[in-house]
């Protein structure tokens, strides 16, 4: 095979050959050096010494720790023993008999305030007021309204932003609706 060049100079095994010269090499001519090697040595495996018989299962079971009674678990946290010491918006803070805290901390509201400027738990019912239907314990307090096409609507607030939600085109529907398909109470059988 020959190998032609138009390059200046060509470095070929570590010989520098001018550009005259690089038009007539061929890679055949050329010699490699051999690399030094030593031949593999084959090892057999050793194997290992010692007993290995199964291990026999002891003589009597061991005795069972006594259970505790289940303890009550509310948002994720063992409250079992546990007395709330305070709320914020994030987090909840209870004490135990000893002394230690437990801090419940969380990337979503767990806390609201209510009326009196407390810290409470929130409450995700709806419920129907004289004012509409609403949420009052809630982070985002969410309300049923009328819209100004006379339809209703869903409406969201946070720090003074308010969001709505409306069905278009939507016909009226009843507060109470049956859950399944087969309950529908319109439709005689």
């Amino acid at each position: 095979m020959l190998a032609m060049f138009t390059a200046v100079a060509v470095v070929i095994a570590g010989l520098t050959l001018p550009h005259a010269e690089a038009a007539a090499v061929s890679t055949d001519d050329l010699v490699a050096p051999v690399l030094d090697s030593q031949p593999s040595v084959i090892t057999k495996p050793k194997a290992p010494s010692g007993d290995f018989a199964p291990v026999q299962a002891p003589a009597s079971e061991p005795e069972s720790p006594e259970l505790a009674e289940p303890a009550s678990v509310e948002n994720g946290v063992d409250r079992g023993g546990l007395v709330l010491e305070s709320r914020s918006e994030y987090q909840n803070v209870f004490v135990d008999g000893d002394g230690a805290q437990v801090v419940q901390l969380s990337p979503k509201p767990l806390n609201v305030k209510n009326d009196d400027g407390e810290w409470v738990e929130i409450d995700a019912a709806f419920g129907g007021s004289p004012d509409g239907w609403g949420v009052e314990l809630h982070p985002l307090s969410p309300r049923i309204d009328e819209n100004r096409s006379g339809g209703r609507e869903l409406i969201v607030e946070r720090h003074g932003h308010e969001v709505s939600f409306s069905l278009m085109d939507a016909d009226a529907g009843d507060w109470e609706s049956p859950f399944w398909f087969w309950d529908d109470w319109s439709t005689p059988f």
